[in-house]
């Protein structure tokens, strides 16, 4: 058997693999919905894994317990498919999500079902409860061409600031990219290493795990420091940090996240809980527009997604 043939085989395999697995989870979805816990303030850090935020939580005070849960989905499409659903639907209107995540374009505004995307064909039976057209209090896309950066957490976070100060939502999801790849400080593209731009690929080739973890971390407190940033400029008593997903670093023989995956580095992700009081000590110059400026199929790309 050809190398070509043994891929195609596999990807087969998976497209059924994947077609059965929606059948089932479309119904009856594995793990925690945040809108089954009370929160004024969801903040999501993209493809963070459990161990990872423990690992700097002694550098940031609002992050003093971190609690283990089971997301929802293992990649962006099935957390937002499986969160915004029917059952939760008169939350929406009071609820307000300023997202970094060309997913939330994708399957909430443009009423997509995560199978549509880079799964190839499958044959399945789905019938999610995603909410059509969801009457969000407001919905702040930020990213791709808007953004000029894979990573713009700065313009997130005075997004979020300004949506707490002018339309003070009864909730607000705030949905950071990072510590999602690619890893970069200044989350422009120029001079990027292999195992920066590509760290998985590059793993998979032999590459220095300690490198590709440190690059890993150095996003996520990145991020971190803007969260920070966050939670001194808004008013939410019950305040939580959590994340999509997590991320695999070749535990099991697997690297990033998968569609329709159990893997627990990819399925356990952190729970924190704090309190975000604002200070009005940062004063953010920035129009809200409720619009993005680029394509979500560019954006996706961008992140390593292919259709």
């Amino acid at each position: 058997m050809t190398l070509h043939s043994t891929e195609d085989l596999i990807t087969k395999a998976y497209s059924g693999y994947l077609g059965a697995w929606y059948s089932v989870t479309s119904r009856w979805p594995i793990g925690l919905n945040i809108f089954d816990r009370d929160w004024d303030l969801c903040i999501i850090l993209d493809a963070c894994r459990v161990d990872a935020l423990r690992s700097v939580q002694e550098a940031y005070g609002f992050l003093d317990g971190i609690e283990t849960v089971t997301s929802i989905g293992s990649t962006s499409a099935e957390w937002m498919a499986h969160t915004f659903v029917d059952r939760h639907a008169d939350a929406l209107p009071t609820t307000a999500i300023v997202s970094a995540n060309a997913f939330t374009e994708w399957v909430l505004l443009d009423g997509n079902p995560p199978s549509d995307f880079g799964t190839g064909p499958l044959v399945s039976h789905e019938n999610w409860s995603t909410v059509a057209d969801p009457s969000f209090a407001h919905c702040e896309l930020h990213y791709g061409a808007a953004t000029k950066t894979y990573h713009d957490s700065r313009g997130i976070t005075e997004k979020a600031i300004t949506v707490g100060r002018t339309i003070d939502p009864d909730r607000l999801i705030v949905h950071y990219s990072r510590p999602h790849a690619p890893y970069t400080s200044d989350g422009g593209t120029d001079d990027l290493a292999r195992y920066e731009s590509d760290p998985f690929e590059y793993l998979k080739d032999g590459g220095d795990l300690r490198r590709v973890w440190e690059a890993y971390v150095n996003n996520l407190t990145t991020v971190l420091d803007y969260v920070d940033r966050l939670l001194s400029n808004y008013d939410a008593p019950r305040t939580v940090i959590t994340a999509d997903h997590g991320e695999g670093f070749g535990e099991l023989g697997h690297y990033g996240h998968a569609a329709g995956y159990l893997h627990p580095m990819v399925k356990r992700v952190p729970w924190a809980e704090t309190t975000a009081v604002d200070d009005r000590g940062y004063q953010p110059d920035v129009m809200l527009s409720g619009e993005t400026a680029t394509s979500v199929e560019s954006r996706l790309a961008d992140l390593g997604y292919r259709d």
